[in-house]
């Protein structure tokens, strides 16, 4: 009976190790890979690993489906490049990237395959010149508004704090604010792509998806965007709302898919280095002895700006006075 009880209590513990080996499924094994768990096992995985998710991406109901997404295109191919414009979705990314690969690298070479990249074409974009290795250090939001010397996402010069979870109006406001700041004017949010542009004009957009946002800009009647760290890219078309945008790129002459995309409303941001200044008559006047004031105004002609105010009189031998519009400027 001894012996019996005895077999009975090795049963249970041989059947009790191998359910805790098959529940755990992070394991280095012929047949493992992170695309059979689950998006919470792979949160779960990347925490554990001490990756740190900041507080804005943690509220976001599409997280799990991001930490699983980065997780699957570095299984099949170690060397992605992430080309986030968000700062905190690009520290994100490379921090699971560096968990995954120092995991792989844990384990034995003969234990798991990884799958090299196949050769991507780009679908809706060209590069745009040759490779600088300067592209690593800015991104989108960057490269439209020619501050080219660190990543930084909207509101960084006019010191305002950048969420993921505005709005993207609320987004184009904190560019308005930067240009502000960079010493630009005219600055005007639309909704609706100009058709024209005045003078030295400069026009950019901007678009965001779950996680991310991206920038383009106008130039010579063409758009050009630069996804994350990567090459400068001319886009095939038009901003519309119709064709959603994707944040494929091209790094180091390797083009690469898209990894999220963009499909918000899109907001049109026009500025300016310096105001346009016309002269122009206010309407108010009057007439004094043999002469006629007329108060003129320098003003910006794209957004209104007024300079300055001054008095003017003419010769005028009415009544009936000169009319005012024939000393308007």
């Amino acid at each position: 009976m001894k012996k019996i009880l005895n077999f009975i209590n090795l049963l249970l513990i041989l059947t009790s190790f191998i359910f805790l080996s098959s529940s755990n499924k992070i394991q280095a094994n012929n047949n493992f890979t992170f695309s059979n768990l689950s998006e919470e096992e792979c949160l779960e995985f990347i925490t554990n690993k001490g990756v740190n998710i900041p507080d804005d991406l943690t509220k976001l109901p599409s997280l799990g489906s991001f930490v699983k997404n980065c997780i699957i295109l570095l299984e099949d191919n170690p060397n992605t490049i992430f080309s986030f414009n968000n700062i905190d979705t690009l520290n994100l990314a490379n921090q699971i990237k560096t968990v995954i690969l120092d995991y792989y690298n844990d384990v034995k070479e003969d234990s798991i395959t990884i799958k090299t990249y196949s050769t991507y074409t780009l679908q809706d974009s060209i590069v745009y010149g040759p490779w600088n290795e300067n592209y690593v250090h800015y991104n989108c939001y960057g490269y439209a508004i020619n501050q080219t010397s660190k990543y930084v996402n909207p509101g960084y010069y006019s010191n305002k704090p950048f969420s993921i979870l505005l709005s993207i109006y609320n987004i184009a406001l904190l560019v308005e604010d930067d240009l502000y700041a960079l010493g630009y004017n005219c600055v005007k949010i639309t909704s609706i792509r100009p058709t024209t542009i005045q003078g030295d004009e400069k026009v950019i957009c901007v678009r965001k998806g779950n996680i991310d946002y991206h920038f383009m800009k106008l130039s010579d009647g063409v758009w050009y965007h630069k996804p994350g760290g990567t090459a400068i890219l001319q886009y095939k078309y038009l901003p519309t709302k119709s064709r959603i945008w994707t944040n494929e790129h091209s790094f180091r002459n390797v083009s690469y898919p898209g990894t999220t995309t963009y499909d918000s409303d899109i907001y049109y941001i026009l500025y300016n280095q310096n105001h346009t200044i016309t002269s122009k008559w206010t309407g108010q006047h009057y007439h004094s002895g043999k002469q006629h004031y007329y108060q003129f105004e320098r003003i910006c002609k794209l957004c209104g700006y007024s300079e300055s105010k001054k008095w003017e009189y003419y010769f005028c031998p009415g009544p009936p006075c000169v009319t005012p519009w024939s000393y308007e400027d």
